[in-house]
């Protein structure tokens, strides 16, 4: 049964998500997100940020569709070149 509730709901896209509550609101187990960060080389504010879609600023998530994207997504920059080594 599909509902008319707007996703995400107008008050996470309003105040955002701290790093546990996004990955609790999206299902994610939090320990094994920040060991694959790790394992990729990435910071688990940069692999959240890739795997999710949702752009960090100030310390919270936002959906893309709630942040200005002016700058190149992170994921994007990490599938051309990789990790650093």
């Amino acid at each position: 049964m599909e509902s008319d509730a707007p996703w995400p709901p107008p008050d996470i896209v309003q105040r955002g998500l701290r790093q546990r509550e996004l990955c609790d609101f999206l299902g994610l187990n939090y320990k094994a997100e920040a060991l694959n960060a790790k394992l990729m080389g990435l910071s688990t504010h940069d692999y959240l940020q890739c795997i999710t879609g949702w752009q960090l600023r100030r310390e919270r998530y936002y959906p893309t569709v709630a942040t200005d994207l002016g700058d190149k997504p992170i994921c994007e920059t990490f599938q051309k070149e990789g990790p650093e080594n």
